[in-house]
């Protein structure tokens, strides 16, 4: 092969998706592609689905409005920073995931491009009457973009009111996360010229930096305590290796997890806060990925073998812890399929493999995308159908639920835990322009629709949980301008003419990153 290797491959696909390849990357991806059928093949299919997508969407947009070159410069922006959060990652290795991500991207570039005042979307609820809800006083911050495509950070409360812009500065401010005990807000902006890891009262005041280098710092985490902050800092925030870092919530005390740049990706604190999961990709001779488990004073171990040697490519998506030193993993590997495409996995923090009492670690091997796992059971997608299994403890009965039931063509889905863990939430959009809304529970046995079926309006991923899973917070847009919805679930699985609560009324071009503040 020339130049580069599978993995990049498809690395500056992604990116080329997103429009952030570069000149050089270019050439050197049409090179490979050249000699590589598969590549190829992806990228056909990439390309296929993006059309599709477009085609599908812009049918119901004014074909007479267009993004400007200014607007495209700043969506090219936030698709750098998606790619460096939490909420958009492993998900691109799955169909679905794909298209959401692709949703995603062209929702943006049509809604900043053609934002302009409009009436309500149809099926919603404008109205700020007072929840009587014990979230009622939680605030929740969020990333509000204007016209002019200025980020800031806001908060409001849970019924739209005292909305309140805490930046109010002329720099890219995001990535919002509230301490654990909901009085401190971490940030990431550029104010200083760098991308850096900012510390604020959840009122605004105080704001100082914890971060001050010269790398690109972000994707960064609490500890469940409080008193950390583990971050990823590297000095080309797209392509470049960099290493994960924790520090005090202070800024002090900054500490390398990783003996040497790399490609690593946090996973999870465990929930004692005393050990930090984190996987490396690419890393060494060999390119192989391992799993890691570090205490807090850093010096990570491979936890991952000798189970996956020579299972280069894995990547874990998503971590439920059974004890504070026992986990579970989902992964998919789609280079190397020895061990099968996906899989959920035992791990201990100590590495010590007598655990496993002679049995394999590996608790489900599957061919079919894995979206989420619960106490006991794991979500699978089967030819358009969710369907539940077991992975410990009794089997359960097989219970599809063929999600294309509820429209003519599906476009796309997303599927959210509830925190807890016994329940998610589920919206599935439908190409001819409705969307709805599902509660559903952890053995697929009860799925109940939540309202009525929402009517030209899309609901955008990654919808946002209230602490008590009473209440949703969804971002709904009619592609021209993204607002933020409140759904009162108990209201809305009682009352099927139920609709989502509309709590933004600012006009901001568009709005993302919805965070609740934690109970006290």
């Amino acid at each position: 092969m020339t130049g580069i290797n599978h993995k990049q491959a498809q690395r500056y696909l992604r990116a080329a998706a997103d429009g952030l390849l570069r000149e050089n990357q270019r050439a050197l991806l049409d090179a490979h592609l050249r000699e590589c059928g598969s590549c190829r093949a992806e990228a056909e299919e990439l390309s296929a689905l993006e059309a599709r997508l477009k085609k599908n969407f812009q049918a119901r947009w004014d074909a007479n409005d267009g993004p400007s070159k200014n607007v495209m410069t700043t969506i090219q922006s936030r698709s750098r920073r998606i790619m460096m959060t939490n909420r958009i990652n492993t998900t691109l290795k799955t169909a679905a995931g794909l298209a959401a991500l692709l949703l995603l991207t062209v929702l943006l570039n049509s809604l900043l491009g053609r934002f302009r005042s409009s009436a309500v979307p149809g099926g919603a609820t404008q109205t700020n009457e007072a929840t009587q809800s014990t979230q009622a006083e939680r605030l929740i911050a969020y990333v509000s973009v204007g016209d002019g495509g200025n980020y800031e950070i806001f908060t409001m409360k849970a019924d739209g009111s005292e909305m309140k812009n805490l930046t109010n500065n002329p720099a890219t401010d995001d990535s919002p996360a509230w301490s654990p005990d909901g009085t401190r807000i971490a940030f990431v902006s550029d104010r200083d010229g760098g991308r850096e890891i900012y510390l604020m009262n959840a009122d605004g005041s105080s704001v100082r930096k914890l971060t001050d280098s010269s790398t690109f710092n972000d994707h960064f985490t609490w500890s469940p305590d409080g008193t950390k902050i583990v971050y990823f800092s590297v000095e080309d925030y797209l392509f470049d290796d960099g290493n994960l870092m924790i520090m005090n919530a202070d800024g002090s005390n900054k500490t390398p997890l990783t003996s040497e740049p790399g490609k690593y990706k946090f996973l999870s604190w465990s929930p004692d806060g005393q050990h930090i999961v984190f996987q490396s990709s690419d890393s060494g001779e060999g390119k192989v990925t391992h799993l890691f488990v570090a205490n807090l004073n850093g010096g990570g171990a491979v936890i991952d073998g000798p189970f996956f040697e020579g299972d280069a490519g894995r990547q874990h998506q998503q971590v439920y812890w059974k004890t504070p030193t026992q986990f579970v993993t989902i992964s998919s590997n789609f280079e190397q399929t020895t061990w099968g495409k996906w899989n959920i996995t035992r791990f201990f923090t100590d590495g010590d493999n007598s655990r496993y009492n002679g049995s394999n670690p590996i608790l489900v091997t599957s061919e079919n995308p894995i979206f989420a796992i619960f106490e006991n059971t794991y979500v699978t997608l089967e030819q358009g159908s969710l369907a539940w299994f077991s992975y410990e403890g009794a089997p359960i009965p097989y219970s599809p639920w063929k999600m294309d039931s509820t429209c003519e063509d599906k476009v796309t889905f997303d599927l959210q835990k509830a925190p807890d863990g016994k329940h998610g939430f589920v919206s599935v959009y439908c190409e001819g322009g409705s969307s709805s809304l599902f509660l559903i529970n952890s053995d697929g046995t009860e799925i109940k629709q939540l309202g009525a079926t929402l009517d030209n309006v899309t609901p955008l991923p990654f919808p946002a949980l209230s602490p008590d899973g009473k209440q949703l917070l969804l971002a709904l847009t009619d592609q021209r301008k993204v607002e933020y919805y409140r759904v009162d679930i108990e209201k809305m699985l009682s009352d099927p003419s139920a609709q989502p609560v509309q709590l933004t009324t600012d006009g901001a071009a568009y709005k993302y990153g919805a965070v609740w503040q934690p109970q006290p």
